[in-house]
């Protein structure tokens, strides 16, 4: 993605990472996987001994006072929210637990929608296209949100969804993603 050096980059702290990959996913559409993602979070270890630091070793362990839903290291939890932003790219997340960014104030889940994920047509970033089908599936999308928030969701604006892709990866971050963040 950056043409960089893979020991160049391993020397960089996570928020100067996280703004150079912030400028690339805005630069043109990318497709990321983030395949596993509750292995970042709280509620995935007893013990996060690997991310303390010297200082701080030897205490106790704070885990039980942490909030299990978030991220283990601040500066991921501030990267994970810059990600959910509007931008050309697309993420697939897969994880186990449910995050923090997912729930709204009352700690309930927020709506999702469900869908298939079925095989996808060639693509080349390179060429720095569109991905396949995304404004038919933009604008299904948005439709069907539309009417789901007016209470008209009808037969024919899922099936037009389903028609459209139904690629989920190809979606728009839904946009309330910023109040996930704590920003309420």
């Amino acid at each position: 993605m950056t043409g960089q050096l893979l020991e160049n980059l391993s020397t960089m702290r996570t928020p100067a990472l996280g703004e150079q990959l912030l400028q690339h996913l805005n630069a043109r559409p990318w497709l990321i996987l983030l395949d596993g993602l509750e292995r970042v979070l709280v509620s995935y270890h007893r013990f996060d001994a690997a991310q303390i630091g010297g200082e701080d070793g030897g205490g106790t362990d704070q885990i039980a006072e942490r909030d299990f839903c978030a991220a283990i290291r601040p500066e991921d939890n501030e990267l994970l929210c810059a990600l959910a932003g509007p931008k050309p790219s697309k993420f697939l997340i897969t994880s186990r637990p449910v995050r923090r960014w997912e729930l709204n104030k009352a700690t309930a889940l927020l709506e999702e929608l469900d869908t298939e994920i079925p095989d996808l047509p060639p693509y080349d970033p390179a060429k720095n296209e569109k991905f396949p089908c995304e404004d038919e599936v933009v604008a299904a999308i948005e439709k069907l949100r539309a009417e789901k928030e007016a209470g008209t969701a009808s037969e024919e604006a899922e099936a037009e969804y389903r028609m459209a892709g139904n690629r989920p990866i190809l979606e728009e971050p839904r946009k309330p993603q910023t109040a996930h963040c704590g920003k309420y």
